[in-house]
């Protein structure tokens, strides 16, 4: 006769085999699933950085675009100019938010823009300086993706590329000779800058 005590089914075994496979499938399923989550956080953390170059980019442009026709197309001295300019981007940024890039969500917090006449390096032999202008300053956005989302300065730094025709710069530039009131003027001129 065998003893039996110390002997284990065969079917005990199968079960704590079968048992052992299926937790080793869940770890090796949940490392998986960790591995595409984090993958898919970096894309998204890639996509995010594509969105904010965009939205930058595109704001910039934009703004550029406000000021080239305020340059031409604008009446008044510089600070008239400042005004329209200052109407108009802040319309144009309310419209273009809330905006989609690259899959990211991104919505207007705030905006702080200032725009100056920056003088050329180019002076003519009248002593007339042109001088064109330039926004530079901060808008402050929320950007959210399907994993998250931030807040983020986007940097404005932007011109119209064209000649700023002030009627300070047009008085100066009419009178043929530098005379005391062209002086006045362009020191004037620097004060706006």
């Amino acid at each position: 006769m065998r003893d039996k005590r110390g002997a284990m089914p065969f079917a005990v075994i199968a079960v704590m085999i079968l048992v052992a496979s299926v937790a080793c499938g869940a770890v090796a399923a949940n490392y998986e699933r960790a591995s595409q989550e984090t993958h898919n956080i970096e894309e998204d953390a890639e996509s995010m950085d594509a969105a904010l170059e965009g939205i930058e980019s595109f704001v910039n442009r934009g703004l550029a675009e406000i000021i080239r026709d305020v340059s031409v197309n604008g009446s008044g001295g510089l600070e008239d100019r400042k005004e329209q300019f200052n109407n108009r981007a802040d319309s144009w940024l309310r419209y273009q938010f809330p905006m989609v890039d690259n899959g990211a969500h991104a919505e207007l917090d705030s905006f702080e823009i200032e725009l100056g006449a920056q003088p050329l390096k180019l002076a003519s032999e009248d002593g007339y300086v042109p001088a064109y202008l330039k926004a530079t300053g901060t808008v402050k956005v929320v950007v959210s993706t399907g994993f998250g989302g931030a807040k983020a300065d986007l940097e404005i730094s932007t011109d119209g590329s064209k000649k700023c025709k002030t009627t300070s710069s047009q008085s100066t530039s009419s009178a043929k000779t530098p005379d005391k009131s062209s002086d006045s003027s362009d020191e004037g001129d620097s004060d706006m800058v």
